[in-house]
C-alpha cells in the first residue's frame, strides 16, 4: 500500500479468544501498518459507520455494513457463509474472496478499494439501498394482508 497512510481498527469481537486476541496483537506489532487491535467496542456501529471500508467474514455482519453503507471485502470462512458469500458477489454489493484467499487477493481488494473512491461510493449507495432499515414493516405488512 505503498504512498497511502492506513490506519486499522482490528475489531476483537466476542467470539474471539484470549489466544487468537493475542494472535492478533503479534501479527499487528509486525506489519508497517498502524493496527489498533479494540476488543468488544462500545461504538462499533459508529466505528463501522465511520470506516471508509471494512474487511470481513461473509457473516451477518454483512447485513450491518450494507445497512451503514459500509463497503467492505467479504471472505467466507465457513460453510454456512457460502450463500451470503454468493449472493455479495452475484448482487455487486462487496468485493468478496474465496474461501482460503492468499495475501495477494486480500492486498488487490483492499487496494481497489484505497484507490478507487467511486466504487466505495457505488457500494456504500447500493448497501443502503437493499438494506434499508424498513424490513421489518415490509414483513408485517404482508402478513397483516394475509391474515385480514
Amino acid at each position: 500500500f505503498d504512498g497511502y497512510s492506513l490506519r486499522v481498527d482490528a475489531i476483537v469481537g466476542p467470539g474471539f479468544s484470549s489466544e487468537q486476541e493475542r494472535k492478533i496483537n503479534d501479527v499487528a506489532s509486525k506489519v508497517c501498518v498502524d493496527i489498533r487491535v479494540v476488543r468488544d467496542p462500545v461504538n462499533l456501529p459508529e466505528r463501522m459507520y465511520l470506516a471508509d471500508f471494512a474487511v470481513t467474514t461473509a457473516s451477518t455482519t454483512t447485513y450491518e455494513l450494507l445497512a451503514l453503507g459500509t463497503p467492505f471485502v467479504s471472505v467466507p470462512v465457513v460453510d454456512n457463509q457460502q450463500m451470503i458469500a454468493n449472493t455479495l458477489r452475484d448482487r455487486n454489493a462487496a468485493t468478496v474472496l474465496g474461501r482460503g484467499a492468499d495475501k495477494l487477493a486480500l492486498r488487490r481488494a483492499i487496494n481497489e478499494y484505497i484507490t478507487d473512491d467511486s466504487l466505495r461510493a457505488k457500494r456504500r449507495d447500493f448497501g443502503r439501498k437493499i438494506v434499508d432499515g424498513l424490513g421489518t414493516s415490509r414483513v408485517a405488512g404482508v402478513i397483516t394482508d394475509i391474515v385480514t
